[in-house]
């Protein structure tokens, strides 16, 4: 704001939002007809490269005041934070930093008479079936994370294992009606005739 220009007057200078002053701020006119320091420049506000993050990416449109950084997450991965920062007119960032925290799927599915083991639950992870002992599995052993937090298919289930009926036998007969797994049936002949192979299977 310039009030006078005689000797002994003061000048002093401010810039626009965005810009720094470089130089004095208040300049004064001296005994002999010139100011008491060069002139200041206002130069533009450059706020400095954005961090890069841990499995993100950072898409920086300009550096300059009220230029602005874009963050996304590489697949697998979700953001914790501001997807956009902002240059400030002091030459600072602003939004804060956001993060990338790894999608993770939901607990499994507990299966009757089976169980299943995993690592961990993120994307891209696996998860492993299997059934007790005397049943059989059906449906998909192994199921993958998805980046939909979703697992690629829906969990297996353990079916009991059953033998087929045992076939008859010429001059015999067959004893037990339980066909599940460890049950036995025993094999006899009629009168007259011998048993030849295991009587027990």
């Amino acid at each position: 704001v310039v009030s006078s220009l005689h000797f002994g007057s003061k000048v002093s200078y401010t810039c626009m939002d965005g810009f720094l002053l470089k130089g004095t701020s208040t300049i004064i006119c001296q005994a002999d007809g010139t100011w008491s320091s060069p002139l200041p420049e206002c130069i533009p506000v450059e706020c400095p490269q954005p961090e890069e993050i841990q499995n993100g990416i950072v898409d920086v449109q300009g550096l300059t005041y009220l230029s602005t950084a874009l963050y996304s997450c590489k697949p697998g991965f979700e953001l914790m934070g501001n997807t956009t920062i902002l240059c400030g007119e002091d030459g600072r960032w602003l939004g804060g930093e956001p993060s990338c925290k790894p999608i993770e799927c939901s607990k499994p599915r507990d299966i009757k008479n089976g169980r299943y083991s995993y690592v961990d639950l993120h994307y891209r992870q696996t998860i492993t079936y299997s059934c007790d002992r005397g049943f059989r599995l059906e449906g998909q052993r192994v199921l993958t994370c998805l980046e939909t937090r979703e697992w690629n298919t829906r969990a297996p289930s353990c079916r009991a294992i059953n033998c087929d009926a045992p076939q008859p036998i010429e001059n015999g007969f067959v004893e037990g009606a339980d066909y599940s797994y460890g049950a036995m049936v025993i094999y006899s002949c009629i009168p007259g005739f011998q048993l030849s192979g295991l009587a027990m299977q």
